[in-house]
């Protein structure tokens, strides 16, 4: 299973590809993460992406399972219209969240007083 880390690494990614207003529509990364694309997309891209550290295993999972979210949901369950890396972000942090309901990550909300 792909640690949180990386998927946060490429969110943070991602996360810079809204910064500097790449273009990408809805629709468009919506058909590269329903066929399994998104590391093709950015190694075509390496100027805006650095996906160095992420090994081919993890690559293989976070494609697989963007796939799947994006056959499964829209852009509009996360309320993402206009942006198709708002929307990349939106799958990463759905994918983020699934994963650490599957690992022990421990730590204390509380404050104390």
């Amino acid at each position: 299973m792909t640690h949180v880390n990386i998927l946060c690494f490429v969110a943070f990614q991602v996360n810079s590809a809204i910064d500097s207003d790449l273009p990408m529509t809805v629709k468009e990364m919506h058909g590269i993460l329903e066929n399994q694309r998104l590391f093709s997309f950015f190694e075509k891209h390496k100027e805006d992406f650095d996906m160095s550290i992420v090994q081919p295993e993890d690559r293989e999972y976070i494609e697989s399972n963007l796939s799947d979210i994006a056959l499964a949901y829209g852009g509009e369950r996360f309320d993402v219209e206009n942006k198709g890396f708002c929307l990349l972000l939106a799958y990463l942090l759905e994918l983020i969240q699934r994963n650490a309901g599957s690992q022990d990550i421990s730590y204390d909300v509380r404050t104390s007083e």
